[in-house]
């Protein structure tokens, strides 16, 4: 999870359209929203992590549909991946 969150901060598009402008929070949260599809070879647990991850950074912008949303595909990694874990507990109390 910290790999991703690492690799959003990194990537080479720290200005927008060639101004000097940089990245805001939301853009960063939104390229990560993009991404979480390429971890493919991950457990489900990361990728919940990181969804889960990007749901926090959305609710505290107060984009509470964003957040759910993630949120809810969180749960459904969770659920799949072990429906009696203590993740699925984890990813219903960030959905709540």
């Amino acid at each position: 999870v910290s790999g991703f969150v690492l690799g959003l901060l990194s990537l080479p598009y720290a200005y927008d359209s060639g101004t000097t402008r940089q990245r805001s929070l939301r853009d960063l949260l939104d390229s990560g929203a993009a991404r979480a599809h390429t971890l493919t070879r991950a457990s489900g647990a990361v990728r919940s992590d990181v969804l889960l991850a990007l749901a926090e950074g959305y609710y505290g912008l107060g984009d509470f549909r964003a957040a759910s949303g993630l949120a809810r595909r969180a749960l459904a990694l969770r659920r799949a991946e072990d429906p009696e874990g203590y993740g699925v507990v984890t990813a219903r109390a960030s959905l709540a």
